[in-house]
């Protein structure tokens, strides 16, 4: 007790201490549990102050300590991930096709590229002001005096005199009370949008606004409503409907605003201003317009479209503009009241939270503006520059439509709809449906082929700038837009450039335009005479009567249903599945919504089906099912959209064309899987295909340079027949590493060693890839909403079996291509395809993407397809040796330089390659729905009766008496394909096939398997399937005809070696 009595008098002694106390027994007394919550603080406190700093002591139980080699291997194996995702294929072109400009720009600029002075009409400069000599005097002044930048913002310390000075200069010249800067264009307007609109404000906006608008409506918040495109009409009918909604639900009176711009960013297209002003003063609106394209080159002295329709700048509640397009300089304003200015200030995001526009660039603007006010000539030249540029370009309007306004001095056009069947534009049949104003998306919107149309519009703009003229393809964030916009080249007049200049580059665009278009629309005419031709034998010369002459009235056509079911699209087709491969479930959600059955039509002609068993097939389906709507069949599942997969299979209609495949079109490849990317099916897609086949023409297979690998050839043979001596029962394995051999050493100049390379082994798995990929194999083909749930979930094993094919795709292209890359540079490399190519691209540029895949198709499908055609061959003799005897005496006369029976008994790709229909087609009352892939039924034609009597039965001798160019009984002019889609490798793959042939013929014993006790066994013969009729390895017997022979081998091998 004296101790504590000693404590207590030493605490009171403390200065203070009766206060603290007192102020506790108070506290204790009014809340006894603040007491206890104190006590509990001052605990912690103590604690955390006498408590062990763990970080900092190395004692601590929670410190490793690492040794200094331990140190240096953690250093050593620690991979930084990238900050950002690589760029794909498509970016990396993308970002390619931007031309790079060396020093300033201006109307004439030289390329980085190539160090030519172009006429420069992509750039922003209309009245010329860009590299103006007094203005670049002005701002260097500017500079000395205030430094490069503010290093604040405005509502801070950012600003200067020099920006007041601006603001008042903009005020007076668009005639507002007030004006405020902006330090970046892009933020100008999709910070005054938020400013004045919250929630529960109500905007009524064009659907075509620009992106950064679109950005202000969404960080807004506030009721958007959307009327049609540049449409007065249905502006004042979601107006009238808005005001009807709010009276009907007796809702307070809200802020509205109506959002547009004066000439339209993406289309080029002009606002009617009166008209506008008329209905928001009508409805009681706000009218916020964005000027950025028309102000400083609109109106006699760049005023913008208040001064071209003679319509006070007061009107227009918030005006806003871009100073870095129409004053060359840089930031952005809006004017209007000074009431709408001084809000900004303290409620404009940008203007609060971004640095300043730096003083000199000011300046520049507010000269650029007193030159437009004191010389209006500028503008003058300027319009009378669009008017020429634009009367050329619309002499090329069969080719292109121009969507802007004929005043507008940015003039953009797209590729022309054609009234016939597109490569270029996939057209929907439009339906006339009202639009949503709740939504921007566009109803029964007509869908285009953007990529294709990008490809094509770019090589515009390549050639142009080849030429001397630097325009632009118009930018577009696929997928971050409302509206996604059609693809279009923007052209920006200027008026720093003459008359002779413009003439010029008016010449220019005409003459490339019409050059490249004219190829590209013939190309979808003649795809479209292609289906016509197969399905009706009568768009090409002679076709009808020669039908006629072998009492054919009508073509064999076979269409078969093959679904790919998309949900979420309307569709006016209908359809029953057949049962097999395709899935029970979705024909059990079809039937479901079509409790009505329909009485499908047969299309016309004869029916020749696949294989029953053909894995696309179902096994029970003998005839075809019809495919085909009667025209006027109208259904619209809410749910519901059918890919349609047609098998023609017009034998005189392929054999006819053949003989002109000059004309022949380029289809754009099978379709894409968007949940399958990298895989092999994407290779043969429009312009990337004509390279393909222009470097297999130059480099690779062409009938004159397969002539350069004829020695190679011969000594990969011979010594696979001296494998296959010591190894017959491996046939398969040796001829896969033949194939290998051969196809690695040319694509890529590399030498298999055997049956275990790994790029044999590579080729494998990525068949096994193609194979997951193969439609109607998943339920995602069905139902593509599964994409998107987790691949925990049962059910979802494609995912991880899409992520493995993947990754074995991107090994295919990458893998032997690097090994190439680094031989080259070694110089080690064999002459080959890839280097070849390589070597030519140094001088042009290529995409090495392309480049790549190129080489992996090779790779990869010749050697399974030239497997397949072997396979067959070997089934054939082995059922068939009185053919193989008949064969070794009478090869020449009988199978001829190019004809290989094999090829009509089992064709290697029993459904040739994929075309496609890009618009419906009617033909006697039968639609052909747009999107269909087309099919050249090649299994059909080699099974036609009346051109190859007694199908099944494999007769070489049919052959002997016929002249080797005759249309309908030579099988090597549809096997490999017609016109520009034929496989690049036929000629390689038929001199390979044929050496081969030739010497297992001359030097092989081929027949049926024996047992142990020397009796034959019948073989179990099966096929794959899949896209090559590929012979799955089966037992057979294949021994030395002679000793003779087997010492012929022996000598070609050791000549060869030494």
């Amino acid at each position: 007790m004296e101790q504590l009595a000693h404590v207590q008098r030493a605490l009171m002694s403390i200065p203070g201490s009766a206060a603290v106390v007192r102020y506790v027994k108070a506290s204790h007394q009014d809340d006894p549990f603040r007491t206890i919550l104190e006590l509990i603080l001052v605990i912690f406190a103590i604690r955390t102050l006498l408590m062990n700093r763990t970080r900092s002591d190395q004692s601590g139980k929670n410190f490793v300590k690492l040794t200094e080699k331990e140190i240096d291997d953690l250093v050593d194996e620690w991979q930084p991930e990238p900050l950002c995702s690589p760029l794909t294929p498509e970016e990396q072109a993308d970002l390619a096709s931007v031309p790079v400009i060396v020093g300033p720009t201006g109307p004439k600029p030289k390329l980085a590229s190539n160090g030519k002075t172009v006429l420069n009409f992509a750039s922003y400069n209309f009245a010329g002001l860009a590299g103006n000599d007094f203005i670049k005097e002005r701002a260097v002044e500017t500079l000395r005096k205030y430094g490069l930048g503010s290093c604040g913002p405005p509502g801070f310390y950012g600003t200067i005199d020099v920006h007041l000075q601006l603001e008042r200069d903009i005020a007076f010249f668009l005639g507002t009370e007030s004006a405020i800067l902006y330090s970046q264009a892009f933020h100008t307007v999709s910070s005054v949008i938020p400013a004045f609109c919250k929630r529960g404000d109500i905007i009524v906006a064009d659907r075509g606004v620009n992106f950064a608008i679109q950005k202000g409506l969404q960080i807004s918040r506030s009721t958007i409503r959307w009327y049609d495109h540049n449409n007065l009409k249905s502006l004042q009918e979601v107006l009238e409907s808005v005001d009807r909604e709010c009276r009907k639900k007796g809702s307070k009176l809200t802020r509205r605003f109506i959002v547009t711009e004066g000439i339209f960013e993406g289309s080029g297209q002009m606002v009617d201003l009166p008209k506008i002003i008329e209905l928001k003063k009508k409805y009681k609106y706000r009218l916020v317009l964005d000027e950025s394209i028309s102000f400083g080159s609109m109106g006699r002295t760049g005023r913008g479209l208040t001064e071209l329709y003679n319509v006070p700048a007061t009107e227009v509640d918030m005006l806003v503009g871009s100073i870095a397009n129409g004053l060359c300089s840089a930031g952005g304003f809006c004017a209007g009241s000074r009431v709408v200015v001084d809000h900004q200030r303290i409620n404009g995001t940008s203007f609060v939270f971004s640095a300043a526009l730096p003083a000199m660039l000011a300046v520049a603007a507010s000269e650029a503006i007193s030159i437009l006010t004191s010389t209006p000539s500028a503008l003058a030249a300027l319009h009378e520059n669009a008017r020429l540029l634009r009367s050329t370009l619309e002499k090329c309007s069969e080719y292109i439509d121009i969507t802007s306004h004929p005043a507008s001095p940015i003039i953009h056009f797209t590729l022309r709809t054609q009234s016939a069947p597109s490569l270029l534009p996939s057209t929907a049949e439009i339906v006339l449906t009202k639009s949503n104003p709740h939504t921007q998306a566009v109803p029964n919107p007509v869908q285009f082929d953007i990529a294709a149309e990008e490809v094509i519009l770019q090589q515009i703009v390549d050639e142009s700038i080849n030429q001397g003229v630097l325009i632009a393809r118009a930018r577009r964030l696929r997928g971050q837009e409302g509206v996604e916009p059609r693809p279009s080249i923007r052209v920006v007049c200027s008026a720093a450039l003459g008359k002779k200049d413009v003439e010029r580059a008016a010449g220019v665009l005409k003459g490339v335009v019409g050059k490249n278009l004219t190829f590209a629309f013939e190309l979808c005419h003649e795809n479209a005479q292609f289906i016509e031709c197969v399905c009706t034998g009568s768009e090409y010369t002679d076709l009808e009567k020669h039908s006629h002459e072998l009492g054919r009235t009508d073509l064999t056509v076979s269409a078969w249903l093959f679904l790919e079911v998309v949900l979420g699209s309307a569709s006016e087709f209908s359809f029953r599945i057949p049962s097999g491969r395709c899935r029970r479930a979705v024909r059990n959600s079809i039937d479901a919504m079509y409790a009505t059955k329909l009485n499908f039509a047969q299309p016309p002609g004869i029916a020749a089906a696949l294989p029953a068993d053909h894995m696309w097939i179902d096994a029970g389906l003998k005839t075809p099912l019809g495919s085909m709507l009667p025209e006027g069949t109208r259904l619209s599942p809410a749910d519901l959209c059918a890919a349609l997969a047609i098998a023609l299979g017009g034998g005189w209609a392929i054999t006819r064309i053949y003989k002109k495949q000059r004309q022949l079109p380029l289809p754009p490849g099978p379709p894409e899987k968007s949940w399958l990317k990298g895989n092999g099916e994407e290779i043969p897609r429009t312009f990337v295909w004509l390279k393909y086949t222009e470097w297999n023409r130059k480099y690779g297979f062409s009938k004159k340079a397969i002539g350069t690998y004829d020695e190679a050839q011969a000594r990969d043979v011979h010594l696979f027949l001296q494998r296959l001596v010591t190894n017959p029962e491996g046939f398969f394995e040796e001829a896969k590493w033949l194939f290998g051999r051969i196809v690695m050493r040319i694509t890529y100049g590399y030498t298999v060693t055997g049956i275990n390379d790994p790029y044999i082994k590579l080729a494998e798995d990525a068949l096994q890839s193609l194979v997951i990929g193969v439609m109607g194999n998943h339920p995602v083909d069905t139902y593509p909403i599964l994409r998107y749930l987790p691949e925990w979930l049962p059910g979802m094993k494609f995912k991880r079996e899409a992520q493995e094919a993947r990754g074995i795709a991107k090994r295919l292209a990458n893998e032997p291509f690097n090994w190439t890359v680094k031989a080259m540079n070694e110089g080690i490399i064999t002459p080959s395809f890839l280097s070849q190519v390589l070597e030519m691209n140094e001088d042009r540029n290529d995409s090495l993407d392309a480049i790549k895949w190129s080489a992996a198709s090779m790779y990869s499908g010749g050697i399974h397809n030239t497997l397949a055609v072997l396979s067959n061959f070997i089934v054939a003799m082995m059922l068939h040796p009185e053919v193989a005897s008949k064969g070794r005496e009478e090869i020449d006369r009988v199978v001829g330089t190019e004809r290989l029976p094999t090829l009509r008994w089992h064709p290697v790709a029993p459904l040739g390659s994929p075309r496609s229909v890009h618009q419906d087609r009617v033909y006697k009352g039968y639609r052909i729905p747009a999107h269909s892939t087309i099919y050249c039924n090649i299994y059909a034609i080699t099974r036609d009766e009346k051109i190859f009597p007694d199908p099944e039965r494999f007769i070489p001798e049919r052959f002997a008496e016929n002249d080797t160019e005759s249309i309908p009984l030579n099988p090597r002019n549809f096997v490999f394909g017609a016109g520009r889609r034929i496989c690049p490798g036929n000629h390689i793959v038929d001199a390979t096939i044929f050496l081969l042939v030739a010497s297992i013929l001359a030097t092989m014993d081929i027949s049926k398997p024996r047992d142990e006790q020397g009796n034959e066994v019948e073989p179990v013969v099966e096929r794959a399937g899949f896209q090559t009729n590929q012979v799955i390895p089966f037992k057979f017997s294949i021994t030395p005809r002679s000793d003779r022979a087997l010492q012929l081998i022996e000598m070609a091998v050791m000549f060869e070696s030494e």
